[in-house]
C-alpha cells in the first residue's frame, strides 16, 4: 500500500508563516517594519503551498482517488486554496489592501472563501473520500447544491464589492445573497438527512481509492485480517 507524504519543509514553512501573516488582517495598525515581516510571511506561505501543489502534481496524487465525484471535490478545494494564496499576495500592495478592507462585501467574500470554500468543503470531501458518509444520489445532489450556493455567494459578494468601488448599483444582490444563504443552509440539512437514508451505502476505502490509496490508512491487525478476507 503506497504512502503519500509531504516533505517536512512544507509544514515548517507553513508553521513559521502563520504568525506573520496575521498582519494581513490589521494592515492599518502595523508600523513599516511589521509590514515587511508580514510580506515575508505571506511570500513564505505561498512558497509552502507551492511545495504542496508541486508534490500533488509530481506524485499524481489526485489519480489515486478512483471516485470521480470525490476527485472533483478535491480539485475544487485546491482551486479555492490557490485563489486564497493569490489574494493574499495581491493584498500586499497597500493601495489594493486599503480598497479591499474599505468594502465589507469583499472582506466577507474572503472569509467565506476560507470558511466555506476551503475548510467546510474539505471536511465534507474528506468524509466522502474516506468512506465515512453513506453515499447516495441524494447526498451527491446535496453536496452539488452546497457548492453552487457557495459559488453564488462568492460571486454576489464580489459583485457588491466591485460595484461599490466603481459606484455602480447592481440590483437584486441582496435577494441573490438570500437565495445563496438559504441554499447553503438547506444543503447542509440535506447532507445530514441523507445519512439516515435506507438506500445509502457505506463505501469501502478500497473502492474509493482503488489499489493505490490517496492516504495510507493504518488498521489494527484484526481489521487487516478481516479486510483480506473480503
Amino acid at each position: 500500500m503506497p504512502e503519500f507524504r509531504m516533505p517536512s519543509s512544507f509544514f515548517v514553512i507553513l508553521l513559521l508563516s502563520c504568525a506573520p501573516t496575521y498582519g494581513l488582517s490589521i494592515p492599518w495598525m502595523l508600523p513599516t517594519w511589521a509590514d515587511i515581516v508580514t510580506g515575508i510571511g505571506t511570500i513564505a506561505q505561498a512558497v509552502a503551498w507551492f511545495i504542496f501543489f508541486y508534490q500533488i502534481i509530481r506524485l499524481k496524487a489526485i489519480r489515486h482517488i478512483s471516485d470521480s465525484f470525490g476527485r472533483m471535490l478535491v480539485i475544487l478545494i485546491g482551486l479555492a486554496v490557490f485563489v486564497k494564496i493569490t489574494l493574499q499576495l495581491i493584498s500586499l500592495f497597500p493601495l489594493i489592501s486599503q480598497m479591499a478592507f474599505g468594502h465589507r462585501p469583499i472582506v466577507i467574500a474572503y472569509l467565506h472563501l476560507i470558511l466555506l470554500g476551503i475548510i467546510s468543503m474539505y471536511l465534507i470531501s474528506h468524509l466522502y473520500i474516506t468512506g465515512n458518509l453513506k453515499i447516495s444520489p441524494y447526498l451527491n445532489i446535496s453536496i452539488i447544491t452546497l457548492l453552487a450556493s457557495v459559488i453564488l455567494n462568492e460571486v454576489v459578494l464580489i459583485t457588491q464589492g466591485i460595484s461599490s468601488l466603481v459606484y455602480i448599483l447592481v440590483p437584486w444582490t441582496n435577494l441573490a445573497l438570500l437565495v445563496a444563504s438559504s441554499g447553503i443552509l438547506l444543503s447542509i440539512i440535506s447532507i445530514f438527512i441523507s445519512q439516515f437514508s435506507p438506500t445509502g451505502r457505506q463505501k469501502k476505502i478500497e473502492r474509493v481509492y482503488g489499489t493505490q490509496p490517496f492516504i495510507k490508512v493504518k488498521l489494527p491487525e484484526h481489521q487487516l485480517e478481516n479486510k483480506n478476507n473480503i
